[in-house]
């Protein structure tokens, strides 16, 4: 049965992948898992190599996907179904991830996303953290976000689970940004050597019926950029 369901979900999360990726026109358009990549989706030598990298986000800590062993969508679904980070599991409609190796050891790095009341000095889309609340590992606060593509401002009230002894962080946003009908998701941190860390930041979110699709990928999408492109800079100093 968990075979089953992680099979589903991973079915489910190459259909977000393709419409990401601009592949489908719906985002939960049928995929037959005989495809052939090139013959059916007309992709190239270099749309190969991005599909193997947007699919091997969603199976960060194992080997990346090899783009010349990419033929049909059962190539790429396979590697899914065995290899996909468990916490990605969950009902919610659309799956996000990615990552960055920075230069300092696990224990720094999960204080960078632990001490949330420090983001504004980092953070450029974070203008202020307010009405934080920490009972044991749970904490609650209201962020108010300088949007990164039009600059329009907005609040979210957002729930965290803290375990600072599993070094995990996952949030889930009770009041979501206009268009979300559900937003959660968290980091994980990876230790890649003494002093080197995988910080992971991943978001599973679903959408209004009347929410701009692309327009919202493109959102997580850049926030999810943006906020590991900070922490590396911030780590690398």
């Amino acid at each position: 049965m968990l075979q089953k369901t992680q099979n589903a979900f991973a079915a489910r999360s190459l259909q977000c992948l393709f419409f990401e990726q601009g592949y489908t026109d719906e985002l939960y358009q049928p995929i037959s898992r005989d495809a052939d990549l090139r013959d059916d989706f007309g992709l190239d030598s270099q749309e190969l190599v991005a599909l193997a990298c947007a699919a091997s986000e969603l199976a960060i800590g194992t080997d990346e996907i090899d783009d010349a062993a990419l033929f049909t969508v059962g190539d790429v679904l396979d590697h899914l179904e065995l290899y996909m980070n468990p916490w990605l599991g969950g009902a919610e409609q659309m799956v996000m991830q990615g990552s960055v190796t920075i230069p300092q050891r696990l224990e720094q790095v999960f204080t960078y996303i632990a001490d949330c009341e420090d983001w504004p000095k980092h953070l450029g889309h974070v203008v202020a953290i307010d009405d934080l609340k920490r009972d044991g590992n749970a904490e609650n606060f209201r962020m108010t976000i300088r949007e990164l593509t039009d600059g329009k401002g907005y609040s979210v009230d957002s729930s965290r689970l803290v375990n600072r002894d599993l070094h995990e962080i996952d949030f889930v946003q009770p009041r979501p940004p206009e268009g979300f009908k559900n937003h959660m998701g968290g980091w994980r941190f990876l230790e890649k050597g003494p002093k080197h860390t995988e910080l992971v930041s991943f978001h599973q979110f679903s959408l209004n019926e009347d929410a701009d699709l692309e327009e919202s990928v493109m959102l997580i999408r850049k926030h999810i950029r943006a906020a590991l492109q900070t922490w590396a800079n911030v780590g690398g100093q």
